[in-house]
């Protein structure tokens, strides 16, 4: 079909219609897996992703892809970018979970496909991903700097030299 003719298709065969094991045995060995740390940290990115990736089930839906509802934004910004949209023209909403925008388009400029893009293209992606990077790190200076007007407002009161007594 003409839909081979240029570029790539990526398939990924899923083996479960052929395993020997039955669901069930499958989510145990998962469960075990998991409580035993296998994939970092429970309930951290990295977790969920290897969950996700690793023991997938059939039609699990985008919704169940690392992210939510920001990893199915990204990717659909990445797919924009890919067409040839503008940087510029992608908004960066102030509800967005940047982190995580940063590792799906990350993640995708890691690719081979990447790659293949025209260099024109690739630079925008850069652009998109050097804002979203731009506001984790100012977010995470606000924090530091809230954290520390904290420190100080806690260690005011209760670390105060006491006046000193007068002479006799």
């Amino acid at each position: 079909p003409e839909m081979f003719k240029q570029g790539r298709v990526n398939v990924i065969p899923d083996m479960e219609s052929a395993s020997t094991e039955s669901k069930q045995q499958k989510r145990q060995e998962l469960r075990q897996a998991l409580a035993e740390g296998a994939f970092g940290p429970p309930g951290g990115p990295d977790h969920t992703r290897a969950y996700l990736e690793i023991f997938r089930f059939p039609h699990l839906g985008r919704m169940g892809q690392y992210g939510g509802t920001d990893g199915v934004t990204a990717r659909q910004e990445n797919g924009k970018m890919a067409m040839g949209a503008q940087a510029a023209m992608i908004p960066l909403f102030p509800w967005y979970d940047d982190a995580i925008h940063l590792q799906i388009h990350q993640d995708y400029m890691k690719s081979p496909e990447f790659l293949e893009l025209d260099p024109m293209i690739q630079q925008e992606f850069m652009l998109h991903w050097r804002e979203h990077f731009i506001r984790v790190q100012e977010q995470l200076a606000a924090q530091a700097a809230a954290e520390a007007q904290q420190q100080d407002a806690g260690s005011g009161a209760a670390g105060a030299e006491p006046a000193a007594a007068p002479a006799a």
